[in-house]
């Protein structure tokens, strides 16, 4: 696997054994430290997907070296290793940031299969990355503000060869969503085309965040037959997905997909609790 592993015990056996677990499962960057003051230099000096650290060491404690490495980096899962099982103890880990917590002396075999568990997980989470829809949206939006007339909203769509237009007010935030089947049927009122769109438009929005993967949003499309779906980050539209743009990706990175379907398959994306 490509992930680098922190291996923090000040017990040079539990380091061995723990190191050659992880070799076992094909984790070739390995590094291990004595306490918390080493484990924070080696945090300095390079990123790490995972650290198994003890809780009792000399110096600084588990709790305290977790709040100081997610300073440093906070996508890394930690597992806490403690001789300790109190209810207390793993909540305060829990609260200081661990993703599991290990109680020595434990069976080998059972802390490599719930190991190789985390390690999947956080390999697919974060080929995850790949194809999450902030990669492939539409960032120039055309968007019309909500008293704009009927009018000029036609005008738009016509002259960007769009079919819907996010709606914003004074502020920028979104408030709505005009389309060409609304504006067909507001035709059919007299004067219309003076009249503001806001009267036209849906309020009944579904949107996405930018983090959100191409799945979840092919799925939002298909449950509500929808064309597109806007993007916001804080209220503010700052993108568009549509349904063409997943079409065009998906067709130019099919097997990528399909093996990235098959890693989630076999990783447990439910949080892991690493109790033995």
């Amino acid at each position: 696997m490509d992930l680098g592993v922190l291996v923090v015990d000040d017990d040079a056996a539990t380091r061995a054994l723990l190191i050659r677990v992880m070799k076992t499962l094909g984790v070739e960057r390995v590094v291990e430290a004595v306490d918390g003051d080493e484990a924070i230099a080696r945090a300095d000096e390079a990123e790490f997907d995972l650290v198994l650290l003890d809780w009792e060491m000399p110096g600084q404690k588990g709790p305290e070296v977790i709040r100081a490495l997610r300073e440093r980096n906070d996508h890394a899962q930690v597992v806490m290793i403690s001789a300790e099982a109190q209810k207390s103890r793993v909540l305060r880990a829990v609260e200081a940031g661990a993703a599991g917590y290990i109680v020595k002396p434990f069976e080998v075999a059972s802390v490599r299969e719930k190991l190789k568990s985390l390690c999947q997980s956080i390999v697919a989470h974060r080929r995850t990355a790949d194809y999450r829809i902030g990669s492939i949206m539409t960032t120039d939006v055309v968007t019309i503000r909500e008293d704009a007339p009927v009018r000029e909203a036609i005008k738009t769509l016509l002259e960007h060869r769009i079919s819907g237009l996010p709606v914003v007010d004074a502020e920028g935030q979104l408030v709505g969503i005009i389309t060409e089947y609304q504006l067909v049927q507001a035709l059919f009122r007299p004067d219309v085309s003076d009249e503001p769109v806001g009267r036209f438009m849906t309020t009944e929005l579904v949107t996405v965040g930018e983090d959100a993967l191409l799945f979840q949003v092919a799925n939002l499309l298909i449950k509500h037959r929808m064309r597109r779906v806007p993007v916001v980050r804080d209220g503010r539209v700052v993108g568009i997905i549509a349904r063409r743009d997943l079409l065009r990706y998906m067709l130019g990175h099919e097997a990528e997909l399909n093996a990235f379907l098959e890693s989630l398959r076999a990783a447990h994306p439910a949080p892991v609790a690493v109790t033995v």
